[in-house]
């Protein structure tokens, strides 16, 4: 069962102690990718202080702690946020992973209808949304380059690749997909590889 002792303010100062310590700006409330929540569950097998410690992103659990000793109430933000310090390498992997995954479903499912408007006579291309290899060398504390691939063989059978960086909005806290755009990239790309 779910112990209620995670009431709203502890999940804002939670987000807000994550992104300290995962060094990235996390997406404020988003349609797109849901809420993030920190559960604390007690086992009936468990003993009296003993949770496990759950961090989930819409319904995707980015990270699970068995066994987490909460002595103090009082002091419970404590104790999470110091199983969020020790595991803070895989929990910003999962992050990354999840928001790499569900901005890959949107696109996909958003980008073709934008596409099929504009360049009625290109079809037969793929899309996806994964990290993009860089020489830049990356600040720690921002997201690692993400972006939209649209890959396709073109009229001589050779293997053409438009790749659209995805950024970022700190102002907002969003990421900033803009449809039109990369639209217009995409068909100034495709004009000059022909």
């Amino acid at each position: 069962m779910e112990r209620n002792l995670l009431n709203e303010n502890h999940r804002l100062s939670l987000i807000d102690k994550l992104q300290s310590i995962v060094s990235l700006p996390l997406p404020k409330k988003d349609l797109y990718l849901g809420n993030l929540n920190f559960l604390l569950y007690h086992k009936d097998s468990s003993k009296d202080n003993e949770y496990d410690f759950q961090l989930r992103w819409g319904s995707k659990s980015v990270f699970l702690c068995k066994q987490v000793l909460i002595n103090d109430d009082k002091k419970i933000e404590n104790d999470l946020t110091k199983k969020l310090n020790e595991n803070k390498a895989e929990i910003r992997k999962e992050i990354i992973k999840y928001c790499i995954s569900q901005l890959d479903g949107i696109i996909l499912s958003e980008l073709p209808i934008y596409i099929r408007q504009k360049m009625p006579s290109f079809f037969d291309y793929k899309v996806f949304v994964d990290l993009c290899r860089t020489r830049k060398k990356q600040n720690n504390i921002h997201w690692p380059p993400i972006s939209v691939f649209v890959s396709w063989d073109d009229e001589n059978g050779e293997f053409q690749e438009f790749v659209y960086p995805l950024k970022f909005d700190y102002d907002t806290g969003n990421f900033n997909i803009d449809y039109p755009s990369i639209v217009k990239e995409l068909q100034k790309y495709r004009d000059t590889a022909i």
